[in-house]
């Protein structure tokens, strides 16, 4: 693939979005990728490798999403994050070229140089396939969307959180407008931290998320519920290990079957 040209799509779209972030790991070795992160066509965060961003990241994402809208614009972006730190940002597009999403790995600068062409170096071949089913992961139309908000951004507040909600939901329904949707309310952390998660907080989200959620017929997978009862399955502070992580998509599994079952029924 010539450097200049945009990332196309495969024909066989994933759902996982951590492969697609692990895989993304593994094309930049061994080089080592302080993060990854997927972000939507708006530059909203899809998936993060690290338990969140900083203001740096956001603006190098926003930064790119506004150049990788503009015509003729080069497919991959570097942005100087400062702290011998740079953000690879890479454009995926679908079989049309219109832009579906972009890719942003967060490197140590000195590894984020060009050859003699121009090209960077990290553009590995795998990076590339990687991007690419990215990209065809994006251009879906989606039947069900199991969809969660309030682990994280806990510099917001509350009230913060309930006034940007409504939005979130507007959001969705724009991405997926003949979804069914199905809520997750966020777990219980183990340990609480101050700033930062604590379980008072991730119950008055759940009940703010839960109101909106009702208004809009949309129907709860309790994981809050689900997971207060196993308190041995967690990992570290917030998350679960893999027995715990089973439990759960077990739960999520059997809402999205109920869901996709009553789709095709009315169909």
């Amino acid at each position: 693939m010539e450097h200049g040209k945009p990332f196309s799509a495969t024909d066989s779209p994933l759902v996982d979005f951590d492969a697609v972030c692990q895989k993304v790991r593994a094309a930049v070795e061994p080089a080592r990728a302080y993060a990854v992160s997927l972000h939507d066509e708006h530059g909203d965060v899809l998936w993060l490798s690290e338990s969140s961003m900083g203001p740096d990241e956001h603006n190098a994402v926003r930064e790119a999403v506004e150049t990788f809208s503009g015509a003729g614009s080069p497919p991959v972006l570097v942005h100087d994050l400062g702290e011998s730190r740079s953000a690879l940002l890479l454009r995926a597009v679908n079989g049309q070229r219109v832009m579906v999403g972009v890719i942003m790995l967060v490197l140590d600068a000195r590894v984020v140089k060009q050859d003699a062409r121009g090209a960077l170096k990290v553009m590995t071949p795998k990076l590339q396939r990687a991007l690419a089913e990215f990209a065809a992961m994006e251009d879906v139309a989606y039947k069900v969307v199991h969809f969660n908000n309030g682990m994280h951004g806990w510099t917001y507040s509350e009230s913060e959180y309930k006034q940007a909600f409504p939005a979130f939901l507007t959001a969705l329904h724009a991405i997926a407008p003949e979804a069914s949707f199905i809520w997750a309310s966020t777990t219980p952390v183990k340990v609480e931290k101050t700033p930062g998660p604590t379980n008072a907080r991730v119950e008055a989200r759940n009940s703010i998320a839960l109101t909106y959620a009702n208004k809009a017929g949309i129907p709860l997978d309790d994981q809050h519920e689900l997971m207060s009862h196993h308190a041995d399955r967690y990992e570290d502070d917030v998350h679960f290990n893999p027995a715990g992580a089973a439990i759960q998509g077990q739960q999520a599994a059997q809402f999205i079957r109920t869901s996709l079952a009553k789709t095709s029924s009315v169909k």
